[in-house]
């Protein structure tokens, strides 16, 4: 996000402050959540899923599903 701010010619921490008000969530994932999800799938819980998408993006990633 620091390059896009510099791209768009605007102070980094405004531009994350800005950005993270678009996700549902108000906020961009801290690194550990989606470590924590990346953890699970390694792990012997996960032994069971097969074929599947997880989305780790705070609800930006809208679609319907049936």
């Amino acid at each position: 996000m620091a390059q896009q701010a510099k791209a768009a010619g605007q102070d980094a921490e405004n531009y994350v402050r800005e950005r993270s008000q678009e996700f549902p969530l108000g906020r961009i994932a801290l690194p550990e959540e989606v470590a924590d999800v990346v953890c699970f799938l390694a792990s012997e819980r996960a032994s069971y899923l097969t074929g599947i998408t997880i989305t780790v993006d705070g609800g930006i990633t809208r679609g319907v599903y049936l």
